[in-house]
């Protein structure tokens, strides 16, 4: 027989904990480990027993529902919440699945409802729980650790605004690099709320980075074997970069720190002689963690205001940290753009040269991220594919002159 379903219940009145404790009692595949009359209350029981799933009222005293769901799906990646609520609010409803909930039950509660309810999301956390376990430790082949003295290149695709083309420059880096060193490369996607890497190398998200901080978190950093972590890193198909996907979802980001990306750090310079990321877009620990292990920065730019704005902003928090701006190469994308700001004007604002520009891409680009092929595959003969080439010859040379003259 499977082990019992772990149940927590949070419901500020006992007379409901006591009826739900009462109607489950009867089921022997559902055992209620923890009561709280609080949110507070029961994330201190989450802390300290495993958890299936939790019953979680949308008007408890101390929190506001989608807040306390955020609360605890962030707190426990392998957890299913199901709200309890007398709100038929449509846009509540939907705030709070948004926020992490698997499904939500209307009081006064249907016996059967609430029993079919918790047996479907129990059973359907344990299935994702197995399952990553199963596939955690794939078999990658020998694999060779570089010496300390010969780590591969970390490079850091940053953009100040959302819309610039991040994610689209970083992959067709790692795609790049990798079809023309032949050298092993590999994409982190440390946008964590809201990269697509993956979505767009059309790659199933088996595993994500939240599988390295679990197994971080468990057994440490000394035990983490490399075959263990490439393994966590699907291959793209097309080229053979492997892929460091970010979390499937968003709430699961906060549960990624900038320790975690540390000892990712350790790790992938040693086992890759490109490293692309995909950097996310806030100021937080996590991204000067990612600023410091960077041997090189492209700050991606287009000739909008807002976004020369917060590129200028970006640009003022690296100085105040002491971040040497000559690791900072500026990228002007859709550069051909007619809309009465000139590079000139960007390096004015920015008060860096352009190093790079590439132009706008317009539908070809859009069909190709639609497809999950990127258009140095899709297009290699586009303008746009065109200048990252460009880009990607002068990296490489930049390498090698760095190589030949240690």
């Amino acid at each position: 027989m499977n082990d019992p379903y772990r149940i927590l219940i949070v419901e500020r009145l006992p007379e409901i904990r006591a009826l739900l404790t009462t109607t489950l009692s009867f089921h022997h595949d559902m055992q209620i480990v923890g009561q709280a009359g609080t949110a507070s209350e029961g994330l201190e029981i989450l802390q300290t027993t495993e958890i299936d799933v939790v019953l979680l009222a949308d008007d408890l005293p101390d929190m506001e529902g989608p807040k306390a769901i955020w609360q605890y799906t962030t707190r426990e990646r392998d957890l299913a919440v199901v709200v309890l609520t007398t709100a038929f609010d449509t846009w509540h409803l939907r705030r709070c699945m948004m926020a992490g909930a698997r499904s939500y039950l209307t009081k006064p509660i249907d016996n059967t409802t609430l029993v079919e309810t918790i047996r479907e999301v129990a059973e359907r956390v344990r299935s994702e729980r197995s399952e990553r376990r199963k596939k955690m430790v794939p078999g990658t082949g020998p694999l060779v650790m570089r010496p300390i003295t010969q780590k591969g290149k970390v490079i850091v695709v940053f953009g100040a605004k959302g819309g610039v083309g991040k994610t689209m420059l970083a992959i067709n880096l790692a795609v790049g690099l990798r079809m023309s060193t032949k050298s092993s490369t590999a994409l982190l996607d440390a946008d964590l709320s809201f990269g697509d890497c993956g979505l767009l190398l059309d790659i199933k998200p088996t595993h994500t980075i939240s599988d390295f901080a679990d197994a971080y978190n468990d057994i440490g950093a000394d035990a983490l074997e490399a075959e263990f972590v490439k393994g966590l890193m699907p291959r793209h198909e097309q080229t053979g970069v492997r892929v460091m996907l970010g979390p499937t979802r968003p709430e699961h980001s906060e549960l990624i720190t900038s320790e975690h990306l540390q000892q990712l750090f350790v790790l992938l310079p040693r086992l890759f002689d490109w490293i692309v990321i995909n950097c996310p877009q806030s100021y937080d620990d996590r991204t000067l963690t990612i600023l410091e292990a960077a041997d090189l920065a492209l700050l991606i730019v287009v000739p909008e205001i807002g976004a020369l704005k917060n590129a200028r902003h970006f640009l003022a928090v690296l100085n105040a940290l002491g971040y040497d701006e000559r690791q900072v190469k500026v990228v002007l994308n859709r550069h051909n753009s007619r809309v009465g700001i000139s590079p000139k004007d960007v390096e004015q604002w920015l008060s860096l040269p352009i190093t790079y520009r590439i132009p706008s891409g317009g539908p070809t680009v859009t069909a190709s991220a639609n497809r999950g092929i990127p258009v140095l595959i899709a297009e290699p003969r586009n303008r746009v594919s065109q200048a990252i080439l460009g880009i990607l010859r002068t990296i490489i040379e930049e390498r090698e002159n760095e190589e030949l003259s240690a």
